[in-house]
């Protein structure tokens, strides 16, 4: 796999969604342009099909790629999304707040050094936190790498993640628009949500599901439509 010569339009083309549990996360995520896309066992087979569907009609339009190098190409689509995300968040910045949130993965240096690494010194597309921290700038502490405050193990931690499902707990088990749109199965995201994880994926993915359902409920207290 790590000599496929498939186009970017090919992979987009081949798609297809698979669960989380399946998911290899060895060096052939290199190898593709696009990565399948994992999702949890509660996205139903309407919302998979809508993914595939969006991705073919990408491929329809022979969009093509940042860079012949699939690594580096996966380095500035990564850019470009952290970059975008910056930029909304900054938006959301209150004129008389004299703060604007920053991220490492934009800066200049460390994308230049990124992009210098040769594909086959690579293990996979990623950045590397090690690398991150070795050309942060003078002003970035060192801590901001080390997260010790941010420890998966801390008791912080678990407090936050208990707090956090109880809320969704409370969201999930009332009627959603998620549900009406038929792109999440309730049973089994409920269900999901009581079993345990010891790395909390599980209750990420359930978050994400979260901002999706709310920005469903802004988008249609502006006066959208929503449609499948």
């Amino acid at each position: 796999s790590l000599v496929d010569n498939a186009s970017l339009s090919d992979n987009l083309r081949c798609l297809e969604c698979q669960e989380i549990e399946q998911v290899d996360f060895d060096i052939k995520y290199s190898s593709q342009w696009v990565p399948k896309p994992s999702v949890a066992n509660f996205v139903t087979q309407t919302a998979r099909e809508l993914i595939t569907s969006c991705a073919n009609s990408y491929a329809e339009q022979n969009i093509e790629p940042y860079s012949d190098d699939k690594s580096i190409h996966k380095i500035l689509e990564a850019v470009e999304a952290h970059s975008l995300l910056q930029r909304d968040l900054n938006a959301m910045v209150p004129n008389d707040k004299f703060f604007r949130f920053f991220s490492p993965y934009t800066a200049y240096d460390i994308v230049e050094s990124a992009l210098q690494y040769n594909i086959d010194e690579r293990f996979n597309a990623k950045v590397t936190k090690p690398m991150l921290a070795e050309i942060r700038s003078e002003s970035m502490s060192l801590e901001y790498f080390k997260r010790r405050d941010k420890g998966e193990y801390t008791k912080s931690t678990f407090t936050e993640y208990s707090n956090r499902k109880n809320m969704l707990q409370k969201i999930f088990s009332e009627e959603c628009l998620i549900y009406k749109l038929g792109l999440v199965d309730r049973s089994k995201l409920l269900e999901s949500l009581n079993k345990f994880s010891a790395d909390g994926e599980q209750l990420e993915n359930i978050m994400r599901i979260q901002i999706i359902e709310y920005w469903l409920r802004g988008y249609c207290e502006s006066g959208g439509i929503y449609e499948i």
